[in-house]
């Protein structure tokens, strides 16, 4: 890879940055700054707004004016996995690069990616750490990696084997680790744009997961590369946590339906794993929606199928959570 990747931008882009965006003015700032601090200057940065009501297109536009790299598309209201489709279908780039309207990177993150890249054809998908950050004065709140103990310990695993200075590391069994636990965010993500195309991109039938779902089709298809170092900026907006919690509930279900072979040929204990962390966000659920049975029931399920004394712990605050308070209507 020649050194000028990192220094200008060419007529025939390496990476084609694909962001959908809708009514997110109050962040794409700060998301463009972060993409303009890269450090691999050799990209074309795709923008689908997707029927926007704020005046978001209209800084698009401005901004498209200003850097010959910005190319804006119109859409409406395609959701953000048929948005990142049309911008794949017209980018130039070998690689694709994700990256939410509202998330910012790291100034290295796409140099330590195309690096890994280029150095073999069979390196097909890479995604990194990256920080959950508030909306309000970007506060750190963690990372992503802790928050899936298997995963943290099949990655503790890798580096004792001698990999501890490897940018990236390639996942072993990489269907079943992550049929187990959804760990890769979408603005994390690199991938080969031919092999997206191929497959056909983001399934827009799913009402959630959609990227999940992309991640596990491309497992079998070649290497996935995966960096511990945090480069990323995940924004937390307020309200995002409960939004649509049954619609993603059901398309996890279809999803773990879809791999549960592929997973299970990989290591057969993927699918209880997965099963178990399924349960356990049922529990969660009905224990905000206050049905103590049926939080106590799925918590049940969670213990049997990976027993453990988080999930204990959970059972038990299942069965003596008291319920809440609920104003009749007037």
């Amino acid at each position: 890879m020649s050194n000028s990747s990192f220094l200008t931008p060419t007529n025939s882009p390496s990476v084609s940055i694909i962001m959908p965006n809708f009514n997110c003015m109050k962040f794409l700032p700060d998301t463009l700054q972060s993409i303009k601090a890269q450090s691999y200057h050799n990209y074309e940065l795709i923008i689908i707004d997707d029927g926007s009501t704020d005046a978001s297109l209209d800084w698009l536009i401005q901004q498209e004016q200003h850097d010959p790299r910005i190319k804006v598309l119109r859409s409406k209201r395609l959701g953000p996995g048929g948005a990142r489709n049309l911008g794949a279908h017209f980018s130039r780039g070998d690689f694709l690069a994700f990256v939410d309207a509202d998330d910012s990177w790291h100034p290295e993150k796409l140099t330590q990616q195309i690096r890994w890249h280029e150095s073999s054809e069979d390196n097909l998908l890479s995604f990194t750490d990256y920080q959950h950050v508030l909306e309000e004065g970007r506060a750190v709140i963690c990372g992503c990696f802790e928050f899936w103990p298997h995963f943290q310990n099949r990655l503790k695993s890798i580096f004792k084997e001698g990999d501890q200075g490897a940018t990236f590391i390639d996942l072993e069994k990489p269907t079943a680790l992550l049929y187990e636990e959804n760990v890769i965010g979408t603005s994390t993500v690199m991938v080969r744009r031919d092999k997206f195309l191929e497959i056909g991109g983001f399934d827009t039938t799913l009402a959630s997961a959609s990227d999940w779902d992309l991640w596990l089709r491309l497992s079998q298809l070649g290497k996935i590369g995966c960096s511990t170092r945090q480069l990323m900026h995940y924004l937390v907006r307020d309200g995002a946590i409960s939004r649509n919690q049954t619609k993603r509930l059901q398309a996890v279900e279809d999803i773990l339906k879809r791999y549960k072979k592929p997973a299970g040929l990989e290591d057969g204990k993927s699918i209880r794993r997965a099963q178990a962390l399924l349960a356990a966000n049922y529990r969660d659920f009905y224990r905000q929606q206050s049905n103590r049975i049926k939080a106590a029931v799925y918590g049940l399920k969670s213990l049997m199928l990976s027993p453990g004394t988080c999930q204990l712990k959970a059972l038990f605050a299942c069965l003596i959570a008291r319920p809440s308070i609920r104003l009749k209507n007037i």
